[in-house]
């Protein structure tokens, strides 16, 4: 089965459309994100309906969780609170409710696990091999071999045995089934490696294999709006240095 793996779309509208369109030519099974639908950017609404009308599984991120009602950002930097305080007061009830319904995670099959921040926490980070090894630990106690997860929008594959992997400088890489993994293919609607085009990747799970994918799209037209509602002038340079 061919997944195509997104996350963080945070209400970026032309960046989720330019992957949507990937997503169609790649002819995947299934598409999953593994949260943050909405935050940061100007397009919160058309970015739920769209994950409502495809169909797209989701589970619940932080800014989904805040913007919906069910947490109070209280440890938000300054213009992700701004944001998502924003983002609440321009959600119509209807979008809520599907963000209130998200799943916090999900296991497909008996050895993918989609998490946000971590197997443990959706508000974890996993940033180096340190971070990864301790979910290892939580992955084996849940006896599953391949978490994907975002939250740092930083693209890594980390692997409990052997070495880690690159995942922009290699491309398509081969996982073993007797291993764990750890991988994230970067914040859609944010990136934040210096890059920024937005991201996706497609795992084949008969192949066994994990690919990544850089597209460009228009960031600058993203950017305007995130200044014409106002939001936080740093959001939107960031979108255009991809940090």
């Amino acid at each position: 089965m061919r997944y195509a793996i997104i996350c963080d779309v945070h209400s970026n509208l032309e960046a989720l459309e330019i992957v949507l369109a990937e997503i169609k030519r790649q002819k995947v099974d299934t598409v999953v994100h593994l949260g943050d639908i909405v935050g940061y950017n100007a397009n919160p609404n058309e970015c739920v309906e769209i994950f409502m009308a495809e169909n797209i599984t989701s589970i619940m991120g932080n800014h989904d969780a805040a913007a919906c009602g069910l947490d109070d950002p209280l440890w938000f930097n300054s213009a992700a609170k701004q944001a998502v305080i924003w983002t609440r007061n321009r959600l119509d009830a209807k979008k809520k409710e599907y963000l209130r319904n998200l799943p916090d995670k999900l296991v497909l099959g008996k050895m993918l696990l989609l998490s946000h921040g971590s197997p443990e926490n959706r508000d974890n980070y996993i940033l180096d091999w340190m971070d990864a090894m301790r979910q290892f630990a939580v992955m084996e106690k849940m006896a599953v071999n391949i978490c994907f997860f975002g939250h740092s929008h930083l693209p890594a594959l980390f692997a409990y045995r052997g070495f880690n992997h690159d995942l922009e400088q290699y491309g398509k890489h081969t996982l073993d089934s007797n291993n764990r993994y750890l991988v994230n293919f970067g914040g859609l609607g944010q990136p934040r490696d210096g890059d920024p085009r937005t991201c996706l990747g497609i795992f084949d799970s008969e192949e066994m294999t994990v690919e990544f994918f850089r597209l460009k799209y228009d960031v600058l037209k993203c950017a305007r709006k995130v200044e014409k509602a106002g939001l936080d002038t740093y959001l939107a340079e960031r979108l255009i240095a991809g940090v």
